[in-house]
């Protein structure tokens, strides 16, 4: 197997064989510890420091309640940015000039704005009849919070500021308990002590933001019991909807942020300049081709201390680079309003089948040879699908490759458990 390739796609393979391996475990734990049949009503927020504490055990049943949803903020991509830019509009100049009347600017002294680009979600894709979801605090409010970006200490999540963000992992059964899904629910289930040698799978690529975020469940700081999930796969588990249950009862919107993250093979041997020079050119929503203040201008701005750069859009979809070759599409839409989630899925698809093409066309003219984009990583691979075209390829995840131990995937975890992590 090409090594380069298993580098670049190690850490994302390291995650998702670690929650592959967490519902193995799961499964054969359920069938095979002595529960410890004391039920304990307990916040999600107490459970992993009550366990670190000895007051609570592992292989015991608590009872909570919150939001189980598919979506958790678990994985930061490679070509993640903290802010992305903006051209800045007739609105965005009289806002700033409210705020400040003692100095007035005008639009061309404000050529752009920062903005915040929310860490995106990611589903677990499941295995055989087990899933992965996420249960949040029933006084969880969104992915997103509200501080003013420009007197932010941290330019993330912000978790410290919206703490109710930080889930419990979950393991359930797709034919008993899929209909609780994105739901909010009271659940009775058992606590489960996932092993250091699993868990360390997630340690491949370190990052604070994401443990934070993880912390109610993941901690590889701990010197042990390092991670926990709660487990509705033992028969003695119980799932049952609340009052009010449905998302639109408790939520205006509930924003969650989207990305696909695609690769460019042609470009990854290019300096920065001819790369900026060459995405920009094919990019349909750039400052450039929209306002002639930007006229003949190749825009990519880049942030002091970050590695990938982000070309200023003018519409929802955000667009950032990182060598080598890698191009991130963002966006953010509602899991409440069905109707404006399939909108913008739709954007997003077209937007990126759209950037296939020309790039197809783009390498045929400037290297000789036409080149499909590669669609590596995605928020949700039950709609890998929408990104897949004679233009495109889907070159990481197919499930039912996966489990005939005919995929990517698993060619690379078998090389993994030969040369070692």
């Amino acid at each position: 197997m090409d090594t380069e390739i298993i580098k670049e796609m190690l850490p994302y393979i390291s995650f998702l064989g670690a929650f592959y391996t967490i519902m193995k475990y799961g499964a054969k734990t359920s069938r095979s510890v002595i529960d410890k049949w004391k039920v304990q009503e307990i916040d999600l927020g107490d459970i992993f420091d009550e366990i670190t504490r000895g007051s609570l055990n592992t292989n015991t049943y608590i009872s909570t309640e919150g939001f189980l949803l598919k979506y958790g903020q678990i994985f930061k991509p490679y070509s993640y940015l903290n802010s992305v830019w903006s051209p800045t509009t007739d609105k965005d100049v009289k806002e700033i000039n409210n705020k400040n009347p003692l100095h007035q600017c005008k639009k061309e002294d404000l050529l752009f704005e920062r903005e915040r680009l929310w860490l995106p979600t990611q589903v677990i894709p499941h295995l055989s009849n087990i899933g992965c979801a996420f249960i949040y605090d029933s006084r969880f409010n969104g992915f997103t919070c509200n501080k003013d970006l420009s007197k932010s200490n941290n330019n993330n999540l912000l978790v410290e500021d919206n703490k109710y963000a930080k889930p419990i992992l979950v393991l359930y059964d797709l034919k008993k308990h899929s209909q609780y899904i994105n739901k909010k629910v009271s659940i009775k289930g058992k606590i489960i002590e996932v092993p250091s040698d699993i868990s360390s799978l997630l340690n491949i690529l370190p990052d604070n933001d994401i443990w934070e975020i993880c912390s109610n469940f993941y901690r590889p700081k701990n010197e042990s019991d390092n991670m926990i999930c709660l487990s509705l796969l033992e028969d003695s588990s119980k799932i049952d909807f609340v009052d009010n249950y449905e998302l639109y009862q408790n939520f205006d919107k509930l924003s969650i942020p989207l990305f696909v993250e695609t690769k460019l093979d042609k470009l990854k041997n290019l300096n920065d300049e001819t790369t900026k020079q060459l995405i920009n050119s094919i990019l349909p929503n750039t400052a450039a081709k929209i306002n002639p203040l930007f006229e003949n201008q190749i825009l990519a701005l880049h942030d002091e201390g970050e590695d990938a750069i982000s070309f200023p859009s003018t519409n929802k979809i955000h667009v950032t680079y990182k060598n080598p070759g890698i191009v991130g599409f963002y966006t953010t839409t509602s899991l409440v309003d069905t109707e404006k989630y399939s909108s913008d899925l739709d954007d997003l698809s077209r937007y990126i089948n759209n950037f296939a093409i020309d790039y197809k066309n783009l390498s045929k003219k400037h290297f000789g040879k036409s080149d499909k984009l590669n669609v590596t990583f995605l928020f949700d691979y039950n709609k890998k699908d929408l990104f897949r075209s004679r233009n495109s390829n889907i070159s990481f995840y197919d499930e039912g490759q996966f489990n005939n131990g005919k995929s990517e995937v698993s060619n690379i975890i078998q090389w993994l458990e030969k040369n070692g992590k």
